[in-house]
């Protein structure tokens, strides 16, 4: 069946019954598809139509058009045709699908073609909204058509046929948005994934590849305060740099994050983007291994992060933090060592005013994760005394309570911010860093004595163990007190 033919008004053949008052019979007039010029008619008494052959072309099946109206009518056709509209204006496409049904004019006492809508499908050309469906006719959802041994709702029909038209009409009249497209990379999907497909890239312009379509913008929201689209979430990741060698290092990095780790972690690229100006270098860091980047930073120490790489850049170049993360780090044999001392680093540099801090005594020194932890926490056991001296911890009693031997070992809480320094310092650890912590009651931390000599150290979240770890002991402590 051709459904978009232009044969005439007549493509569907119809019946159009009407009643003589002179004569008081029915007249049933036929319009065969054949030839719109092409009419007879015969007078009953009866208002069944009867059947006949179109003496041109011998077709015997006609539509009743009297049924349309009633509620009980025909509900399955053989045949059904019917004609395509497309529009265009500045702002959208649209498709509407049409037929021509005979019909009585009592006044003029004629039988004349009247156009009937059935349904009309419109897409915005930006992409900003979806795929809008009206429906003209109740035909649409009553009537089905008897093709090849089985019922089709007219309704699916009619919608696939509508949306097949308006994408061809789209890729055949394309908007620059759309030029790149091949066709072949969409012919496998359904007509709804065509039309997402098509709107994700009238309304992210920039992302002219097909995978781009295929991947999921999960995690970003964590970065916005507003709901925003993928174009303004990666503009503002990468500080709406807009060289190409920018956006195609941001994209498929964000594609390797997607494949590797199942989501993709915006925190380092917008860090990255607001301190690396060379254009080179920040593909670089926007290539670094998801895992690495997804444990670089958290959301509480993206200040502090932006604060501490713009203060490093007074003394190192671009080059040499850039490859503090991409070779320093990124060590296959010691990343993970790698970036628990980075990220202890934040968590030193978050817990006070750091950055006064390290404009006074920071010394210039190999920039490594190693030896920027020990410099940061020389800084620190320099100023410790004076900024901690007359800072007293308070403690839940249900804490102080715990402070008491046991078999062998003293468990005690440090009752000043100065004493944690102090035993961050025996130890060689980060401790003093979480003062502002235990100031907040989020952290405990207590030290374990032996003979009055400070063995280790444990953080406590609530009752749970935070840090069991054995680079928080003195290293002539051999013995395994945590179970």
């Amino acid at each position: 069946m051709n459904k978009y033919s232009s044969r005439g008004m007549y493509q569907n053949s119809w019946i159009v019954s009407t009643q003589q008052e002179i004569k008081g019979k029915i007249e049933h007039n036929y319009f065969c598809q054949c030839s719109h010029s092409f009419r007879f008619s015969t007078t009953f008494d009866t208002t069944d139509a009867p059947d006949v052959l179109c003496p041109l072309c011998g077709n015997d099946y006609f539509i009743n058009s009297n049924e349309f109206g009633l509620k009980d009518g025909v509900r399955i056709w053989k045949d059904f045709h019917w004609e395509i509209e497309v529009g265009e204006t500045a702002d959208r496409w649209s498709v509407t699908l049409f037929y021509t049904i005979a019909l009585y004019n009592a006044q003029s006492n004629t039988i004349i073609p009247v156009k009937q809508n059935l349904l009309t499908l419109e897409f915005d050309k930006e992409g900003k909204y979806d795929l809008g469906i009206t429906y003209h006719s109740n035909i649409v959802s009553r009537y089905s058509l008897f093709q090849n041994g089985r019922v089709k709702p007219l309704s699916s029909l009619l919608l696939d046929d509508a949306k097949e038209q308006l994408i061809n009409h789209i890729l055949n009249n394309r908007v620059e948005a759309l030029a790149w497209i091949n066709r072949s990379n969409i012919e496998s999907l359904s007509y709804k994934q065509r039309f997402e497909y098509i709107r994700f890239f009238l309304k992210n312009n920039y992302l002219q590849e097909h995978r781009f379509f295929f991947w999921k913008m999960e995690g970003l929201e964590k970065v916005f305060t507003k709901t925003v689209t993928q174009k303004e979430a990666l503009q503002y990741i990468a500080n709406e740099k807009t060289e190409r060698i920018v956006k195609k290092a941001l994209y498929r990095g964000y594609e390797e994050s997607m494949q590797k780790i199942g989501y993709y972690y915006p925190y380092s690229d917008y860090i990255f983007s607001r301190i690396i100006k060379n254009v080179d270098l920040l593909a670089n860091l926007y290539a670094l291994h998801p895992a690495i980047k997804q444990n670089l930073f958290t959301s509480n120490t993206l200040s502090v992060a932006i604060e501490l790489l713009r203060f490093l850049k007074r003394y190192y170049t671009e080059k040499q933090i850039v490859n503090l993360f991409t070779r320093n780090i990124q060590d296959e044999d010691t990343y993970r060592e790698r970036l628990l001392l980075f990220r202890d680093t934040l968590n030193l540099l978050d817990a006070r005013n750091a950055i006064a801090s390290l404009e006074k005594h920071f010394m210039k020194i190999k920039l490594t994760t190693k030896k920027l932890h020990d410099e940061i926490i020389r800084i620190f056991h320099i100023v410790s005394y004076e900024l901690d001296a007359k800072e007293e911890f308070e403690y839940d009693p249900i804490y102080l309570s715990a402070c008491q031997e046991y078999e062998g070992l003293e468990f005690r809480l440090p009752l000043t911010a100065r004493e944690l320094s102090l035993w961050a310092k025996m130890l060689h650890n980060c401790m003093f860093g979480y003062i502002k912590r235990i100031h907040q009651h989020k952290s405990i931390i207590y030290g374990i004595f032996k003979d009055k000599e400070l063995l280790y150290a444990i953080e406590l979240n609530g009752f749970n163990i935070v840090q069991p770890r054995f680079c928080n002991r003195n290293k002539n402590f051999s013995h395994n007190i945590i179970k």
